[in-house]
């Protein structure tokens, strides 16, 4: 995904962590970008902002009174700053709630091979998925918490309408969608994944 693409979803970030703040209350919202140039970017375009910013490469991201701490579009690239942070926020007498928006800790690119069944198995396992959505050549996957997730195929009769597939407790993976091994269009996928106690 490039910058450009990314931050287009720029905007919708900045819905969620406002509709955040509103709903829950919390006065000290953290917002880590994947760079320093974007949250600078964010940060001036974005001066009445209710929250503060980081990037994942600043020298400490996380200051002990956070709230929470979102993570923007944290990549896999990243990974070692994302676990970094991650420990850090379990390791402190009051855990501190981690959630990722739009996470792409697991790149197509580099293949599904032993590090990556371990970063889902291990990482990713401590972090529950609270909305998913994600349009495929053959339909959809989507889940809201405390959902199942669910796989839909287009409706053949009824264009741009799905039928439900399947439900599924874990979320499904390529072995569960069989056959359906063609790429997703280039286009904005949601997900929210959070750690934490609320």
């Amino acid at each position: 995904m490039t910058k450009a693409r990314r931050w287009n979803s720029g905007e919708l970030s900045r819905i969620f962590l406002d509709t955040l703040i509103e709903k829950t209350k919390f006065q000290r919202v953290k917002a880590i970008f994947p760079d320093a140039g974007a949250a600078a970017l964010l940060k001036y375009r974005w001066k009445d902002a209710l929250f503060r910013f980081a990037s994942l490469s600043d020298r400490k991201p996380v200051e002990s009174d956070d709230e929470v701490v979102v993570m923007i579009v944290p990549d896999y690239q990243m990974l070692e700053y994302v676990e970094r942070i991650a420990s850090n926020l379990s390791n402190i007498p009051e855990p501190t709630p981690l959630i990722m928006w739009n996470p792409r800790l697991i790149s197509e690119d580099v293949g599904v091979g032993f590090n990556v069944r371990k970063l889902r198995r291990v990482f990713l396992s401590t972090f529950t998925t609270v909305y998913f959505m994600r349009p495929m050549p053959f339909g959809a996957i989507f889940r809201c918490y405390p959902g199942l997730w669910k796989v839909f195929s287009d409706d053949k009769e009824r264009p741009d309408r799905y039928l439900l597939a399947k439900e599924f407790e874990i979320r499904p993976d390529a072995e569960d969608i069989e056959g359906l091994k063609n790429k997703a269009p280039e286009i904005l996928v949601l997900s929210v994944t959070y750690r934490g106690k609320y």
